[in-house]
């Protein structure tokens, strides 16, 4: 779960079906394995078995409904070889993958006029790092493919671009890699930002629910109770709104890990929309947030200065113990005597990583240990729970003490509480599957996904 400047790192590990939340602050391209012409070594457009049916529900209301011909679908997969394809309907309501051929190519979007009329959009048996972009409009939002050194891959919209920041858009990511005994997995994330509610339901063949995850209120509901929520400006000034239309919630990991607001780059329509609103500086808001968990920081320096002393936590039938020692943080696995360097992290450090669960958090290949000691990190900054006992599972824990006061992340507070996601279940930072208090649901038997929105 990474910022993107290439989609490889720009999202969510969906490999194995085991889903990751990613971010799109910085939109980007994720490299594809199909070469030049898109085709992934031969691959062909053309129709596909269906696997699982996506059907769409409009439950927009008030002064923000959209009727069925103003919401557009945009989804694309990667194949087993890499190669990337819009995931298309053909008139006649049959899936149709469409690879890319060239750079610049836009990928397909329908709206729900269409896909409704034809019995809903049809996924493939095999899908990877698949995400699903949900706009609200007169047209879809603008996603092409675009050349990497590793073949054609696809650009996603970003947030920090005015260009996308500015407009109505959300999605949900998926994916089902194995053939047989397919285990489908599905997410919505808040993790860069918040624009409309997606609530997700899986069914079987029959019909049966298999369960939900996502928000089930309406836009002007979320919007209305962040604005009547207590919280310390650094996160609830980091709402944007175009007259009187709310466009969207960011989080405080993209504004804090964001490398040129102060030269009119990225997020410059917020930054005119807050001076212009009342005077705030974006510039203050990100200096704020980078010093936001200094006092958290020093205390667990100052007290967890030796393994005897450490913190620990269990995962995967390991026992992690880690401490602080000099500028870096150390960790041993099951009491052994060999310790391994996790991350720099002085006290009065930018600790904007934490909030966007990047630079020294970020995971790496082929380091499982150290990936789940940066998640663990990361998680307990996030919820307030280093100085609370940091391994803690129970939700109703964390984001303590409750106002302005708390020394968490208040954006993934809000996201979390039950009256705007109905089980508690959200993605409000990029490692919130960290004692699965994520938004992701999964099951081998679905047949079924109905996506509402609102």
């Amino acid at each position: 779960m990474k910022k993107n400047s290439v989609l490889s790192i720009f999202g969510v590990l969906l490999l194995l079906g085991c889903i990751v939340a990613c971010s799109s602050s910085k939109g980007g391209s994720e490299g594809g394995g199909g070469g030049s012409n898109g085709g992934g070594g031969g691959s062909k457009d053309g129709p596909f078995d269906t696997f699982i049916t996506c059907e769409f529900v409009n439950s927009t209301s008030g002064g923000e409904t959209y009727g069925n011909d103003k919401i557009w679908v945009t989804a694309y997969s990667k194949d087993e070889s890499g190669a990337f394809f819009s995931i298309d309907l053909n008139d006649d309501g049959v899936g149709s993958r469409v690879y890319a051929k060239a750079a610049y190519q836009q990928l397909i979007s329908r709206n729900l006029e269409y896909i409704s009329a034809r019995g809903g959009l049809k996924l493939p048996v095999y899908t990877n790092g698949a995400r699903l972009y949900i706009s609200y409009g007169d047209s879809a939002i603008f996603i092409q493919y675009v050349d990497t050194p590793v073949g054609l891959g696809v650009e996603g919209p970003a947030i920090a671009n005015g260009e996308w920041g500015t407009k109505i858009w959300d999605f949900i990511e998926f994916a089902a890699v194995k053939p047989d005994g397919v285990d489908f997995n599905v997410n919505t994330s808040t993790v860069d930002s918040f624009c409309i509610p997606i609530q997700i339901e899986l069914k079987n063949a029959i019909g049966t629910s298999l369960g939900t995850r996502g928000i089930n209120k309406s836009r002007s509901y979320v919007f209305s109770q962040w604005e009547a929520s207590t919280m310390p400006d650094a996160f609830k000034k980091l709402v944007y709104k175009d007259g009187g239309t709310y466009i969207r919630i960011i989080s405080p990991g993209p504004i804090a890990t964001a490398a040129s607001i102060s030269a009119d780059g990225d997020f410059k329509y917020l930054k005119d929309y807050l001076h212009n609103l009342d005077g705030t500086s974006l510039v203050g808001i990100q200096n704020s947030l980078k010093e936001f968990l200094n006092s958290t920081l020093n205390t667990m320096w100052g007290n967890h200065t030796s393994s005897g002393a450490g913190l620990s936590f269990v995962d995967g039938g390991k026992t992690y113990t880690c401490w602080a020692e000099g500028s870096d943080w150390l960790f041993s696995t099951d009491g052994g005597s060999t310790n391994d360097k996790i991350v720099n992290l002085k006290v009065g450090s930018d600790s904007s990583c934490i909030w966007g669960c990047s630079g020294p958090l970020e995971c790496q290949p082929g380091e499982d240990e150290k990936n789940t000691v940066k998640k663990f990190l990361a998680a307990a900054f996030n919820r307030g729970m280093v100085t609370q006992g940091w391994d803690d599972t129970d939700g109703s824990k964390y984001y303590k003490p409750d106002g302005s006061g708390g020394v968490y992340n208040h954006y993934s507070k809000f996201f979390h509480r039950t009256d705007v996601s109905p089980d508690g279940k959200a993605y409000g930072f990029s490692f919130d599957d960290v004692h699965d208090k994520n938004s992701s649901i999964g099951n081998a038997s679905t047949k079924k996904m109905i996506i509402t929105v609102r």
